[in-house]
């Protein structure tokens, strides 16, 4: 289309008012693109806000699904910011009063935004990801709320970091190992007690130590030479030790003055509390028969099949009656245990006995018990020691570190894509203006030598 054609413009028309219009064209343009870079930076100024930011990357499996380091569920972005995490942050961290910390938390979550992404992503063939870092970036965005109550924006850093801070350091108390467990400084007199004492530290060290050789089945102390399970099998072993130390008590039916009461007073005990145990179970028996005959369900050897079928109430019954069959159970336990010390403190008469042979019995008693509590001891430091070396050094360590410290950023509207579009709006506004300035002064020009030339025209006609 090289003319014209019922009077519209053609490219080669334009294409020559382009190059008429060259010079107009430039100085505008680059007129466009100066006034618009200004106003596009004077709008940056005025619209963008600083944004402060850290990121924290975990590295434990489990984490791309959600789950805490020990299988259970979590939600990282609200455990950043909580009220309870930034509230720690600003008043144990950044040293605000309290006073200043309850007008900061509400503006400073409002403007803390915890975004995820990953990182160093390692995917196969099949576009599947075999494993990456999983991070979380927490940003703190300047606002005029936050602006008012703060001495420097400096402080913006100082939180931001506390915040991060103090939530990787919950995080890692939450998921670090602990005990509440003490050494046995004094076991008692009665020889009994003494074995109940030792046995329970050593029961409750062999369940925590399975629970956690459980959670971490390859982690051996580089101090102590030792996994959990390993320890949880020494415990068992000093167990099986104590047994003996508590057999030789009982056969022998030693008494420094209170065993034979105490043995007493525990068999009067449990013996009530199987009573009071049957008559529970004995109700709540029946009224569960009576729950299975008004539903229409065959009563199962085990109460806990029917749970999923039944009302609150009914689960109510279900929960008390399975209840009350362990405590039962358990109670029935304890009973046997202490009607078999009775028989065996009758048997063996202990107070009849020649005073050097009770003495050598007491004796051999006490050196029992001191090895078994010097054992006991040892072990408990051990055991403590693991957990302070899995806590360093092992894993709490590296489940979660800052990746990134404090930096500034800013927020702004005008991004880069903006600020192309803009630009080039305006250039092809300046060009069309410069190409429309160009066509009327060359009308103007056209219409004045017509002008001319009329006047000429004129002239020559009165000269005639």
């Amino acid at each position: 289309m090289d003319e014209s054609m019922n009077g519209e413009l053609t490219f080669k028309m334009i294409w020559q008012r382009i190059k008429r219009s060259g010079v107009r064209i430039l100085v505008y343009a680059l007129i466009a693109l100066i006034v618009g870079a200004g106003v596009l930076g004077i709008a940056d100024v005025i619209f963008s806000k600083s944004q402060f930011e850290t990121r924290i990357t975990y590295y434990y499996s489990g984490v791309e699904e959600g789950t805490d380091p020990w299988g259970g569920q979590i939600d990282f972005v609200n455990g950043i910011k909580s009220v309870n995490n930034v509230s720690k942050a600003l008043s144990i961290k950044c040293g605000y009063s309290e006073e200043e910390v309850a007008k900061l938390v509400d503006p400073v979550i409002k403007n803390l935004t915890v975004i995820t992404d990953m990182t160093n992503v390692n995917e196969n063939a099949d576009k599947i990801i075999l494993n990456a870092d999983y991070n979380f970036r927490i940003i703190l965005t300047q606002s005029s709320e936050i602006d008012k109550l703060l001495n420097s924006k400096n402080d913006y850093y100082n939180m931001v970091d506390a915040i991060t801070s103090t939530y990787i350091e919950a995080f890692k108390n939450k998921y670090s190992y602990s005990t509440d467990l003490s050494a046995i400084s004094s076991v008692g007199a009665n020889y009994l007690d003494k074995y109940y004492n030792i046995r329970n530290l050593l029961s409750i060290m062999r369940s925590e130590a399975d629970s956690l050789a459980a959670k971490s089945p390859l982690f051996e102390s580089t101090t102590q030479n030792l996994s959990f399970s390993n320890l949880s099998t020494r415990a068992k072993a000093l167990e099986n030790e104590l047994e003996t130390y508590k057999n030789y008590i009982v056969t022998n039916g030693i008494d420094s003055g209170s065993e034979k009461s105490n043995i007493e007073a525990r068999v009067q005990e449990y013996s009530d509390r199987v009573t009071t145990y049957e008559s529970n179970v004995t109700t709540y028996t029946k009224a569960f028969e009576t729950l299975c005959s008004q539903s229409n369900i065959i009563v199962p050897s085990d109460p806990s099949l029917v749970y999923p079928i039944v009302n609150q109430q009914g689960k109510e019954i279900i929960d008390n009656l399975i209840q009350s069959i362990e405590l039962l159970t358990e109670a029935q336990n304890n009973l046997n245990d202490w009607t078999y010390y009775k028989t065996c403190y009758e048997n063996a008469n202990f107070s009849s006995k020649p005073a050097e042979e009770k003495q050598q019995i007491i004796d051999n008693a006490d050196a029992m018990e001191a090895g078994l509590v010097a054992d006991a001891n040892a072990l408990l430091t051990a055991y403590k020691n693991m957990i302070k070396d899995y806590n360093e050094s092992y894993n709490v360590q590296s489940l979660v570190r800052v990746t990134s410290q404090a930096t500034k950023t800013k927020d702004s509207p005008i991004t880069l894509v903006v600020f192309i579009i803009i630009e080039a709006v305006l250039l092809i506004l300046a060009v069309i203006i410069a190409m429309g300035v160009t066509a009327k002064k060359g009308e103007m020009i056209l219409r004045k030598k017509l002008q001319l030339d009329k006047n000429s025209d004129e002239k020559k006609e009165e000269n005639k």
